[in-house]
Formats: structure tokens, C-alpha cells, sequence
């Protein structure tokens, strides 16, 4: 009920699967053909609702949109990768947000309903509630919007067959041979500094360190308790991270009818018109078993937080029965997963900001001091909010280890 994905471009997590001899399926994308469409029509289809008819659009409409991403692509390669924070326009992109730079700058409503789309699942939250110089720098990280997007070139390109959470253990398993431990439901809550040294305490156990890795998102960090205080900046950095809203379903059935031909009538209505699932996959789970696997992201994800599950079940699947016909009514099983209720993750895909942090307090991002260092997904130069940033932000935090491990930790404020 997890990340699954890798895409173009994740060359170290791809490196990962290689070296445990971990086999990877292509995620299938099946575009719908248009409902009757005119040679003067073209479709949209930036995020995937497998085998559904895309955004028709007039031809003004596709080159504007055109014009809207060709312009957004080309100013975030004006970013730094490594400091975006230091453009000289980055605390007036970083006033607004990135609806408002949207709803401003593109004319067409459904060209624009749809781009607000791409940016509520790749982000997993309202567009009205990020920044749009974050957005920028996120974009810059991931490629553009064809490298963040959904098909055949995209950041969704394959899944490890039985699981990616398999690196993970055989990561941990190559640690623990090499000398190293791992302690289990051991959250820590607290970090203290004495006497050059820190105490990182746990409910059960505390540890004595010279230096500390924070390998966690900066939205966990400014849930823990520092003695002394952080620094300023870093705790206004880390305070000033929210989380994302992604609930996870799937629908199981014993065909993938929705591959199927679509019945021929009326321009079927846009797919986020018919419920709360806004990017939906095709997945065969082997042994006879398909599944759509719908993504809830954004604000209806939080319409549903705290609510009886069977209530977001049936809204799924009124949903596919509206897109897909009469046989969707009825799945085998129906699993969902809200990961903002994880305690240990914040939610999921990333953590993000809001106008008005980063351009003020990125430097803090990344930085390492005073025996600390900071990597997650969110640290990384490259493809963060992906596993390939959490693992990028891990090379980069062991690289500054081995450079610091000569020198000596100054005994000074945390």
C-alpha cells in the first residue's frame, strides 16, 4: 500500500534492484482513443486514468497549454539544482502560490482544470496550499513535467516485482553484516547535546553519539525535542514543512474488464467529475487477480480523513461503475491505506511548503552542523519526493561524513 514506482532517470535505486537481483515489471499505461473527436481536436492526458477518454481540447486550447508548461519548464532551469534559493527572484516567486500562478496565467478553464490536476497528484495536495518557487525547484529536481508525469517516459515506469520494500530489507540485512544494528519500534523523540557528545533518546533505550544522521522528512524533525534548541532557521525551516494527502486504494477484480472497448455514445464525462480517485492505474497482481489502484490525493483525501472507510470504498467504486460499466460494482476486495495517519511519515508522497519558507530559510535545507546531518526524500538535489532522492540525499550525507571524519566537532550551540 506503499510507493512502488521508479522512473527515467533513478539510476541508483535501479542500481539497488540490479545488485539483489530484484526483477522489474513495466507499469502499462493504455491510452483511450477521443470521443468523437474532430481532426481539430486534440487530447490531454497528463495524469493517468487507464483506458479513459483524456481532456479533449480545441486546438487554441492545446497550444496554450503548450505555451503553460514550455514556460514553467524553462523558468525553473533558471533555479540552482543544488541552491535554488539563491535566484534572484526567489522571495517574489516564493509570495505566491501555485494556483494563483495558474489560475492567473491560463485562460482556458478546462486547461486549467486539468493543470491543477497534475499538480494535486504529483504532489499530493492543494495546489492553493504550496509555494510556487518550491514547486519550481520540484520540478527542476524531477526532470520537467514529462519526467514527473504519468506513461511510457515518466516518473511511474516500473515496479519491483514483489515489492521495492524488498531494498530496503536487504539494505538493512548488508548493514547488520557489516557490524551495524538496528533497533525496531524504537521512535526517537528527543536529542540532547552534552559535553560534545549527544544522547539520542528513544521511550526504551538512549544513545551516545558523535554525530547524528537525520534520515527523515523536516516535518518529523520539528516534532522531536532538541536540548539546546534548534538553530533558528533550521527549526523555521522544519516548522514550516506540511504534510501531503494520499490515500491509497485498490479495487481487485478477477478481469481487467476496463481494458476493454469503451461503448460507443456521448463524450464521457472527465473521470475526476465521478469521484474522488484522481490518477488511476492498471496493476496485475498475478494468479488471476487485476486491480485499479486509485490515488485519493489533495482535498479529497482530506474529505475523507477520519471517516468510515466503507464510505471512501463506495465512492471508489460508484466511481469506476461510472467510468468503466456495471462490473466494477462489484471487487473481489477493496483495500485504502491513509497515509497522513502514519505517525512515522507525515503522510506521503513528500513533505511540502507553503509561500514564503524557502526562499527565507532554504539554506538551512541541507546543511550539515555541528555533528548533525539531514537526509531525506525532501533533501535531495535530484528527484525529491522519490526513492531515488532518499537515496541521493543518503550518498550526499555519507560523502560529508567521510570528509568531516578528520576533523574536529565544535562543542557549541546545536
Amino acid at each position: 500500500m506503499g510507493g512502488q514506482w521508479i522512473g527515467y532517470g533513478h539510476d541508483r535505486i535501479l542500481q539497488y534492484a540490479q545488485r539483489y537481483n530484484l526483477a522489474l515489471d513495466p507499469q502499462p499505461y493504455f491510452t483511450a482513443p477521443p470521443d468523437n473527436a474532430s481532426a481539430a481536436e486534440r487530447t490531454l492526458t497528463l495524469v493517468e486514468a487507464v483506458n479513459y477518454p483524456g481532456l479533449k481540447l480545441s486546438q487554441e486550447e492545446f497550444e496554450e497549454t503548450e505555451r503553460f508548461l514550455g514556460w514553467i519548464d524553462e523558468l525553473s532551469k533558471e533555479l540552482d539544482l543544488v541552491s535554488p534559493w539563491t535566484h534572484p527572484q526567489a522571495a517574489s516567486l516564493d509570495k505566491l502560490s501555485l494556483a494563483e500562478v495558474i489560475q492567473t496565467k491560463v485562460r482556458s478553464p478546462s486547461v486549467r482544470h486539468h493543470i491543477l490536476l497534475f499538480a494535486q497528484t504529483v504532489l499530493a495536495c492543494d495546489p492553493a496550499e504550496v509555494s510556487f518557487f518550491f514547486f519550481l525547484s520540484y520540478l527542476l529536481a524531477g526532470g520537467g513535467f514529462e519526467a514527473l508525469g504519468d506513461g511510457e517516459q515518466g516518473a511511474q515506469k516500473w515496479k519491483v516485482k514483489g515489492g521495492i520494500e524488498q531494498i530496503s530489507h536487504r539494505m538493512a540485512e548488508d548493514f547488520i553484516a557489516g557490524g551495524g544494528k538496528v533497533f525496531y519500534k524504537s521512535p526517537v523523540g528527543k536529542v540532547r547535546k552534552a559535553s560534545g557528545e549527544y544522547f539520542v533518546h528513544s521511550p526504551s533505550q538512549v544513545w551516545r553519539a558523535a554525530r547524528v544522521v537525520f534520515a527523515m522528512s523536516p516535518l518529523l524533525v520539528s516534532k522531536m525535542e532538541f536540548e539546546p534548541p534548534l538553530a533558528e532557521g533550521k527549526a523555521r525551516l522544519c516548522a514550516g514543512f506540511f504534510p501531503p494527502r494520499c490515500i491509497k486504494t485498490f479495487a481487485v477484480y478477477d478481469t481487467p474488464f476496463w481494458l476493454g472497448d469503451r461503448p460507443k455514445g456521448s463524450p464521457a464525462p472527465h473521470f475526476t467529475n465521478l469521484g474522488p480517485a484522481h490518477n488511476v492505474f492498471h496493476a496485475d497482481l498475478g494468479e488471476g487477480r487485476y486491480a485499479l489502484v486509485g490515488l485519493v490525493t489533495g482535498a479529497p483525501a482530506r474529505d475523507f480523513q477520519g471517516k468510515d472507510p466503507n464510505q471512501l470504498r463506495q465512492a471508489v467504486v460508484d466511481q469506476y461503475a461510472a467510468m468503466y460499466g456495471p462490473l466494477a460494482s462489484s471487487p473481489r476486495f477493496f483495500l485504502s491505506h491513509d497515509w497522513s495517519t502514519e505517525e512515522h511519515s507525515g503522510g506521503c508522497f513528500a513533505s511540502l511548503l507553503p509561500p514564503n519558507v524557502l526562499s527565507q530559510h532554504g539554506s538551512w535545507l541541507k546543511k550539515p552542523f555541528e555533528g548533525t546531518y539531514w537526509c531525506s526524500t525532501e533533501t535531495a538535489d535530484q528527484y525529491c519526493g522519490y526513492f531515488e532522492g532518499a537515496i541521493r540525499a543518503g550518498d550526499r550525507v555519507t560523502s560529508e561524513i567521510l570528509a568531516d571524519l578528520s576533523k574536529p566537532i565544535p562543542n557549541a550551540k546545536l
